[in-house]
């Protein structure tokens, strides 16, 4: 410990302590070092109540204060501990004492106030010095100050912690650690400031590694890697390395003794050779590697790790193993687990240590797999629940493995499904070399029963491992169906309206459903007259509905059959004809609810009415029931009703009792049926429907399927395409009516449903397809029959041309549709707006500005961000138009804007023919505005114009008859007849008396009368 100032000889002039709180004197620290405590003797009364120690600074700033003590008089000695406060050598300072009862301000030599530093100090060590200096002797008011300080010493030689004892090392990057041993006298004060190593390469004495890296703490010793500093080291290649190291002062240690070493690079990584590929094996396998080394050294000990294909999760370790192994030989090791798992993918890799200690890198990893199973075969043919009837039966499947390799096992399960057990010989094993992937083949029909179900799957090895079976898939050996008709018999002739049909049906399988179709051949006809459609059942006898064959008609019969597999056959043909004597007197039939009603029937007051297009038949029905004490019988609402002409062998009306009314006389209960056809189902179904392209038979089919109501679609004539159809939510009566409209562009259509509950949809020109082969006439030469009748020529029949409906030209308005438009606009280097031909489509907003071929941006007139604006002024008009304020195009430059506009859809169709036809002064023009939103394109407006212009361009001429009561035949809406009359004008021939003309039946009125007669009101247009 040393000591500076003296407290008995020097004093400090009280000329230079006239600052009300500091007295102090000046010291100068001789070295280095760290001052340890602090004295002040004051001479003299000093009675200021609180005083403290302390050193300042040169510039006045506070470097310590000791703690507080009171005041006394004469010479006051005070001694205090300072902690460590750092100084350095030649530095001058102040020690003394201050008075501060405010504790706010400290002052500098010349009395100006400086920032309060605290007591300033480093943790350090070493041992105690002293230095001196001399003040004048004490007297009042002075004072005397000495402080004691520990100066620093140079720092101790540091000594070498690893690698140690000299010699090899491990590897080219070894970890080197020292001693720091700060010399005693200051190690309590001081610390390490810098680590400085060299090394330098003993056979060439080139120094590799010189640096030197700050520490600035209190260690016992530091470490480093030569990688720290970016420096390689060679395997085999002798170093020496020593180092040094400072103080905090900067003071530096002697060099450490030098560490002589050689860098070992230990040995190479193994090269492995086996397992490698695909294994074919789980257990005893060998992992084999060779082994070298660059110094020639074996290995003492090996290490394997069995890892997933990335190689980052290790599933098998066989930790360290001891083997004594050359360099340039291979050694194995046995696998230490108990398997590996199938259809796996692992990598591996292996390292080694040599007889130096060191452990080489691990080798590279090498991939290997575990056999896979053969994929489960796909299979392909026959194909799933296929019907096999004739050839061979080749199962066809695709066998393949996952990695590519060869089939070496087909395997074939056949099962017979009909028997319940497995075919004989199955499964059955192929043997081979199969290519993965490609389809193999299996012919089976000689293990196989006609009539049987089968199942069958696959399997495929690869001569190590059996892969899945394929699904079943199913297949039913079968012969085809076959049908004969056996009745009617080839030539018969039927003596009444009904018919039984009978078959023999053959085939390994069930029948499902049969067809019939009859077609009426009557004069060379083709028409199909009747087709059931298909009637589920195993039946082989049933009966033709009543009037599906008329007297005097001849016929062919044909018969579908579909088994239980879905093969079907055809029946030859039959030919067979209808015939039977009919009476004067109709004879009539009355079924209601499916019973025989006629001894009930009122035959004298009966009526019925048809119309074409419409909605179908309605009657008028009248029963008696004469009873004692109750009544017989009661018809409720909606029972099916049947009125039936005997002699005819034909269905007068068919339908159900909308609206049955009875009423009591005594013992007499009368019955009322108001009829309606079964289009009152049709009344009462609601569809929706948009078709585009369609045929009209193909749209009037789907409804009826889409009602689900029991309407047929037997009568269903082609129709034509139907560019747009769109109904939603209408009634099927509704639909069609909208649907006869559409198709009428060159004929007109109309409907009506039969009393069979088949729907008719034909043309007027498709009249003939229907043909009924009577002739009404005036010409009175025989007695009627039913082919031939008679109507009354007084004023109940009258020959009628109506032009009050005439319309020669047509306009239709159909509903909205969106256009696109370009216009183009040349600038004048003025003009900012520009006024556009259609209103804008603003929802979207789909519109495009180029300004001399380029694109500017536009929007509508709500948005103030582009360019370009397309704005309406009044309703309906709109321009193009820049911001306001926006320059305007230049003169000459081409603005074009493309643009959406809604316009209305319009379609406008007249008839040449109806004008020259029409007379008069407006030129023959009969316009007529037809308005309907759901015409959502041109093609069907004016298909709408054109079916309208059909229907009323000209004058339409019809004839109103009503047939005398002696005529038996019968007519219905929608069959032509050959009308005679001697007096009518006939337009076709320039109004010559005399008509003899095919027209079709659109009304029908039909009434009994007495005797059970009936007459008929007909209305019929030319066609």
């Amino acid at each position: 410990m040393s000591t500076v100032g003296d407290l008995t000889n020097n004093s400090y002039a009280d000329s230079q302590s006239n600052y009300a709180n500091q007295v102090a004197c000046v010291l100068t620290m001789p070295a280095n070092g760290w001052i340890t405590s602090a004295s002040v003797i004051m001479g003299g009364l000093y009675t200021n109540p609180w005083s403290a120690l302390a050193l300042w600074a040169s510039n006045g700033v506070l470097l310590w204060s000791g703690p507080g003590f009171s005041a006394g008089t004469g010479r006051a000695l005070q001694t205090q501990s300072v902690a460590n406060l750092r100084v350095g050598g030649g530095a001058a300072f102040y020690a003394g004492f201050w008075r501060d009862p405010n504790a706010d301000a400290i002052w500098g030599l010349d009395g100006s106030v400086a920032t309060n530093w605290g007591a300033q100090s480093t943790p350090g060590s070493g041992g105690p010095s002293n230095f001196t200096n001399s003040i004048a002797p004490y007297g009042p008011g002075q004072l005397s100050a000495s402080v004691n300080y520990v100066a620093n010493a140079a720092p101790n030689a540091g000594s070498w912690q690893s690698p140690t004892p000299s010699g090899a090392i491990s590897d080219t990057n070894p970890t080197f650690s020292g001693t720091t041993p700060q010399n005693p006298a200051d190690a309590a004060y001081d610390y390490v400031g810098q680590v400085w190593w060299q090394i330098t390469r003993t056979d060439s004495g080139v120094l590799v590694a010189d640096q030197k890296w700050s520490v600035n703490a209190a260690i016992p010793s530091w470490s480093k890697k030569p990688s720290d500093f970016g420096i390689s080291l060679l395997a085999g290649v002798q170093y020496s390395v020593t180092f040094a190291y400072s103080d905090s002062w900067g003071a530096w240690s002697g060099w450490s003794a030098a560490q002589t070493f050689t860098a070992n690079a230990g040995p190479n990584a193994p090269a492995p050779t086996a397992p490698t590929g695909k294994l074919t094996t789980i257990t005893g396998v060998n992992f084999t590697a060779t082994y070298t080394h660059p110094s020639s050294l074996s290995a003492q000990n090996v290490q394997v790790q069995v890892l997933d294909p990335s190689g980052r999760t290790v599933f098998q370790d066989s930790g360290v193993v001891a083997k004594t192994v050359a360099p340039g030989a291979s050694y194995t090791v046995a696998q230490w687990f108990p398997s590996l798992a199938w259809g796996s993918a692992y990598t591996w890799w292996t390292r080694a240590q040599d007889t130096s200690g060191v452990w080489g890198p691990w080798s590279s990893l090498t991939a290997f797999t575990t056999d896979t199973a053969p994929n489960a075969p796909i299979p392909s043919a026959p194909g799933m629940a296929a019907i096999i009837s004739s050839g061979s039966v080749v199962l066809k499947a695709a066998f393949s493995t996952p990695d590519g390799s060869n089939v070496t096992s087909l395997i074939w399960d056949l099962f017979d499904v009909t028997a319940g057990a497995e075919v004989p010989g199955y499964p059955a094993t192929v043997t081979g070399s199969f290519t993965s992937g490609a389809t193999q083949t299996r012919d089976v029909t000689s293990a196989l029963v006609v009539g049987h179900a089968y199942e069958w799957r696959a399997q495929g090895s690869d001569g190590t491992l059996t892969g899945a079976w394929s699904p079943y898939w199913t297949f039913t050996y079968t012969t085809p169906p076959s049908v004969t008709v056996t009745a009617p018999a080839g030539g018969a002739v039927e003596a009444s309206a009904t018919a039984t049909v009978t078959i023999n049906y053959g085939g390994s399988a069930a029948k499902a459903y049969d067809r019939t179709l009859i077609t009426d051949t009557t004069g060379g006809g083709t028409a199909i007259i009747y087709d059931s459609g298909n009637i589920a059942g195993a039946r082989t006898t049933w009966g033709l509905p009543f009037s599906t064959i008329q007297n005097g008609h001849s016929y062919s019969i044909s018969v579908i059959v579909t088994d239980v597999n879905g093969l079907y056959a055809v029946s030859a043909p039959v030919a067979f004809s209808a015939s039977w004597t009919i009476t004067a007197t109709p004879e009539l039939q009355l079924l209601v609810a499916g019973q025989d009603r006629t001894a009930n029937f009122n035959q004298d007051q009966w009526s019925l009415s048809q119309d074409w297009g419409r909605q179908g038949d309605t009657a008028s029905i009248i029963l008696t029931d004469e009873f004692k004490t109750a009544p017989n019988f009661a018809l409720p609402p909606m029972s099916t009703v049947e009125l039936r002409d005997l002699n005819l062998g034909v269905l007068l009306f068919g339908g159900v009792a909308t609206q049955p009314k009875s009423s009591r006389s005594g013992n007499l209960m009368t019955w009322t049926l108001m009829c309606s056809s079964p289009a009152v189902y049709l009344q009462n179904r609601i569809v929706s429907s948009d078709y585009s392209g369609w045929t009209a038979d193909a749209i009037v089919r789907d409804m009826l399927a889409q009602a689900d109501c029991g309407i047929t679609a037997n009568h269903v004539e082609a129709g034509p395409i139907i560019d747009h159809f769109k109904g939603l939510n209408h009634t099927v009566t509704q639909a069609l009516q909208k649907l006869c409209h559409l198709a009428s562009t060159t004929s007109t259509y109309g409907w009506w449903v039969d009393g069979g509950s088949d729907l008719h949809f034909a043309a007027t020109t498709q009249a003939d397809a229907q043909p009924s082969g009577v002739v009404l006439t005036d010409r009175v030469t025989s007695a009627a029959t039913t082919m031939t009748g008679f109507y009354e020529t007084d004023s109940q029949t009258y020959y009628q041309w109506d032009s009050s409906s005439l319309k020669t030209r047509v306009l239709v308005q159909g509903g909205s549709i969106t256009r696109t438009t370009t216009e183009q606009f040349v600038g004048d280097g003025t003009s900012r707006t520009f006024h556009l031909s259609y209103p804008v489509q603003t929802n979207p907003l789909n519109a495009v500005v180029q300004v001399n071929g380029v694109a500017a941006p536009v929007s509508d007139q709500t948005d103030a961000t582009t360019p370009w604006l397309l704005v309406q002024g009044a309703p309906g008009v709109w321009s193009l138009s820049t911001q306001p304020g926006g320059a305007p195009p230049a003169s000459g430059a081409i603005v074009a804007v493309t643009y959406n506009y809604v316009t209305p859809v319009v379609a406008q169709a007249q008839s040449s023919a109806g004008i020259a036809a029409a007379t008069g002064p407006n030129q023959g023009l009969f316009d007529t505005l037809i308005t309907d939103s759901t015409l959502d394109g041109l093609e069907p407006a004016q298909a709408r114009a054109l079916r309208e212009l059909e229907e009323y361009a000209l004058s339409q001429e019809r004839v109103v008859l009503v047939t005398t009561e002696d005529w038996p035949g019968w007519l219905t809406v929608g069959q032509s007849f050959r009308f005679q009359n001697g007096y009518f004008a006939d337009s076709q021939n320039n109004y010559t008396p005399g008509i003899d003309d095919t027209f079709l039946v659109i009304q029908m009125r039909a009434s009994g009368v007495a005797g059970g007669f009936r007459t008929c009101s007909i209305t019929g247009v030319r066609v």
